[in-house]
């Protein structure tokens, strides 16, 4: 076999964020299962591919320059998200509206977040957070004029020692914990790297079992060229493009489309993929101009069954009683339309929701809009204000005042509605 030269992995500095950052979450996927393939065509294809090779190294380094701005804006140590969202629903003759606004501090351990659920633009419903190490503080001001806090670990056993459990029964569904700021993040980008990497050093060695795993990656340059011109809001621009066909494994095919600029234009399934009993299909698209990543669009569909999430039939009798057919079985579909752009602070980025819809067999169809910006962190994070009550902790007395705010606001709202209904 011809051997060529090596061409060097990116290296990343040691000075990485420690935790999950969302955005560069998915970038530190796709330039390290780059920094893989990449190695496998340099020992085992020749120059056809070499473009390829090429598009691969260019997207893997954009996204280390990315991650470097990122840092260097103060990403490492929290991240800002400001989400605005509208969700209306086939079986609703209303909008919901939902606005979160998310602060994190990962050296500090702080977490806070606020969300305001609104009808027709009215508000309805606020609920804060405020979360410092192992404690959670938690307030709904539009019922209750106390905050109520817990630890997150073993709620399920703080919720039966307390009173509670005595009003409403035990939980006796297994042990509830939740960690916010975990110590080491097994998918930070650092980690990735270093998994993928020693995918890289095993590919490399010449012994019997790992060139079995090197023929079962194949790479195929595909006769004549494509063009790509109607993507989302892009219609105006026009790509021409070499596509590759990329076997990694069994069942999993990618197309890869790359342009004369040895830029990556597209990645796609050639088939739909299977993971157990979901399905997965749908396309990402790298628009940018300066660096492809800089406007990327995602056009994905999710197909589910619907055990996969927690309902139960007395839920799903509330809307309509639809009865599942003998021999089928039901399903969620889903289907995003999604466009990520930085802004021109160069590590502010906003993802714009054209079309989030979720289709449930015997409840329908539902469909969320809006935008989410991601930034990293610029400010100090503060507690909520206010008297806190310790949720699992209150006695017969904090109880009843409880019960009694909430009687007077459903008492409030039903005379609103009578009014105005």
């Amino acid at each position: 076999m011809e051997q060529y030269e090596e061409i060097p992995i990116p290296e990343i500095e040691e000075r990485i964020p420690r935790k999950r950052k969302p955005m560069f979450l998915a970038a530190g996927m796709c330039a390290a299962l780059a920094a893989v393939i990449v190695t496998v065509i340099v020992m085992v294809y020749g120059k056809e591919e070499r473009a390829l090779v090429k598009s691969l190294q260019n997207l893997a380094k954009e996204m280390e320059e990315r991650q470097s701005l990122w840092e260097a804006a103060g990403g490492k140590e929290g991240f800002a998200l400001d989400t605005v969202l509208n969700l209306s629903a086939e079986e609703l003759p209303i909008t919901l509206g939902i606005d979160t606004v998310l602060r994190k501090d990962d050296r500090e351990r702080k977490l806070q977040a606020t969300t305001v659920f609104s009808v027709m633009n009215n508000k309805l419903l606020e609920l804060g957070i405020y979360a410092e190490d192992e404690t959670v503080t938690a307030a709904l001001p539009s019922i209750w004029q106390q905050n109520f806090s817990f630890g997150t670990k073993r709620i399920d056993r703080q919720y039966n020692d307390s009173l509670l459990a005595k009003k409403w029964g035990q939980i006796e569904s297994g042990e509830i914990s939740c960690t916010l700021f975990p110590e080491q993040d097994a998918l930070s980008w650092k980690a990735m790297f270093s998994r993928y990497k020693e995918v890289v050093d095993i590919l490399s060695k010449k012994k019997k079992d790992e060139d079995k795993a090197l023929s079962e990656i194949t790479i195929e340059k595909l006769e004549g060229e494509i063009l790509i011109d109607s993507v989302a809001e892009h219609s105006n621009r026009q790509y021409r493009c070499s596509q590759y066909r990329v076997a990694l494994v069994e069942d999993v095919i990618l197309l890869i489309a790359v342009d004369e600029n040895e830029r990556i234009v597209r990645v796609s399934l050639e088939e739909p993929l299977w993971i157990e009993d979901k399905k997965l299909s749908g396309s990402i698209f790298f628009m940018g101009e300066d660096r492809s990543i800089d406007d990327i669009i995602v056009e994905m569909q999710i197909e589910l069954p619907l055990d996969y999430i927690p309902l139960e039939e007395r839920l799903l009798s509330v809307f309509g009683n639809r009865i599942a057919q003998e021999g089928t079985e039901d399903k969620i579909e889903i289907t995003l339309a999604a466009e990520m752009v930085y802004d021109e602070s160069d590590t502010c980025v906003v993802a714009n929701l054209d079309k989030l819809t979720a289709s449930v067999d015997r409840i329908g169809t539902f469909q969320v809009k809006g935008n989410m910006t991601f930034a990293p962190l610029q400010e100090e994070i503060e507690p909520l204000s206010g008297e806190t009550i310790r949720l699992f902790e209150m006695t017969e007395e904090e109880y009843k005042d409880l019960e009694r705010q909430l009687l007077q606001k459903l008492w409030k709202w039903s005379i609103f509605s009578k009014l105005f209904g």
